[in-house]
């Protein structure tokens, strides 16, 4: 399965080589509508602007443990009553891979997760199960 570039991305990590490995993953996978940013706030910020604009992302990946951190945003996002925000398609990439971190984070909303460190076809795979699941590709 390809993607085109319609599919918009937001990766959030505070490690800007992580931001690049994820979004040269995804430019492998047909993505070319990639944006980076590295905290929960900005991402914020980000995710309010495109939806507000009606050019809303179609998938958020999010590392854990930053500055304003990818569980808060998480919450944020759910607890959203700006139209489409809370529906966001949300992977959780991160260090926290403990069984109850895990659980946690589903419980709070995460679309999916992929524990660090990761290989490519995880990426690939978990992207392409969670856009099938919000119907983001057919």
């Amino acid at each position: 399965m390809v993607f085109d570039d319609k599919i918009r991305v937001l990766m959030v990590d505070d490690m800007p080589p992580i931001c690049i490995l994820v979004k040269k993953i995804l430019i492998r996978m047909g993505m070319s509508n990639i944006d980076t940013c590295h905290n929960g706030g900005e991402a914020w910020d980000k995710i309010e602007h495109a939806h507000l604009s009606g050019k809303p992302f179609d998938l958020l990946l999010c590392d854990w443990n930053m500055p304003e951190s990818g569980l808060d945003l998480l919450k944020k996002i759910r607890k959203s009553e700006i139209d489409g925000i809370k529906d966001l398609p949300f992977i959780m990439i991160t260090c926290e891979v403990f069984e109850d971190q895990v659980k946690l984070a589903f419980r709070e909303g995460a679309s999916n997760y992929i524990a660090k460190p990761f290989e490519l076809e995880t990426v690939e795979t978990k992207v392409k199960e969670t856009l099938i699941k919000y119907k983001k590709v057919s």
